[in-house]
């Protein structure tokens, strides 16, 4: 199984943690941070990339996990995540398709 997060991701909590308190001291109640809004928003995309990353090396660790007690090849564990994960993004843009009253061009979509 996967061992446990490299340092980068340590160290960019930490800074984002450094970052949040300074934006927090340093900006008044009434108004937004007016500066280094580029840099907060490129850093907290790329926190999101890790955490994400972090999150599904999770979940594949349980799902490993799972199949270990359950007896299941991880190949067929492999295979029914990939296709779960391939199909959810197409069932929720049909879903919203078909709310928009398209409901043939969802139809066609699946």
């Amino acid at each position: 199984f996967t061992e446990a997060p490299p340092i980068a991701f340590y160290i960019a909590e930490g800074v984002a943690l450094i970052f949040a308190i300074m934006t927090w001291l340093m900006t008044p109640l009434n108004h937004g941070p007016k500066r280094g809004m580029i840099i907060y928003s490129l850093f907290s995309f790329l926190l999101s990339i890790m955490w994400i990353w972090f999150i599904a090396n999770i979940l594949i660790d349980l799902l490993g996990v799972l199949g270990l007690i359950l007896g299941f090849k991880t190949a067929y564990l492999g295979i029914t995540v990939l296709a779960w994960g391939n199909s959810v993004g197409d069932m929720m843009a049909n879903s919203a398709v078909a709310k928009k009253g398209f409901a043939r061009m969802a139809l066609t979509g699946c």
